[in-house]
């Protein structure tokens, strides 16, 4: 009985995730708003549902402020990497298209954030950064992990996977 009461809730689930489409979570350039946008339609051009400009679904990383990367963490419903980085350092130049790959290949799943630390050492001193390239991942508006220095392609795309895509 028990046995038989374990594969119809299993079953349930199995229908629920097959019926529930995939959300993607994109943020607007132009407002900064976070958008959930089906599976389905996230190759018809989809628009913000605030400032109804179209959305970006490359999945590009996104520069942004002090402020908005706190926002954007608290309000997230999904992964947020944060690469923290300077103009004049040569690591950081060289992980930059490590990242936009890493970021373009999980588009909707994960939202990948870039953060000036010249311009904004605030957020440096806040989150105790004390080395760039610096990478900062938060899961539910709390850190999850982090990562100081690039690491091979490979194994950071491991990594962010490690804590983006784990349940």
């Amino acid at each position: 009985m028990l046995g038989s009461r374990r594969a119809v809730a299993i079953d349930r689930v199995e229908i629920v995730h097959k019926l529930a489409p995939i959300m993607h979570t994109f943020r607007c350039v132009h407002c900064g708003a976070l958008n959930r946008v089906p599976d389905k339609r996230v190759a018809q051009k989809p628009i913000c549902g605030q400032c109804k400009a179209r959305l970006d679904v490359s999945g590009t990383p996104q520069e942004v402020d002090a402020s908005e990367l706190e926002r954007v963490v608290a309000a997230s419903p999904v992964p947020v990497l944060v690469d923290v980085w300077a103009p004049w350092c040569g690591p950081c130049r060289i992980a930059a298209p490590v990242v936009e790959r890493l970021a373009k290949s999980r588009a909707g799943l994960l939202i990948v954030l870039k953060v000036n630390s010249d311009t904004h050492p605030e957020v440096s001193a806040k989150h105790r950064i004390q080395g760039i390239p610096a990478f900062i991942m938060f899961r539910r508006g709390v850190e999850a992990a982090r990562q100081v220095g690039l690491l091979p392609e490979a194994a950071f795309a491991r990594w962010v996977d490690g804590f983006a895509l784990a349940a």
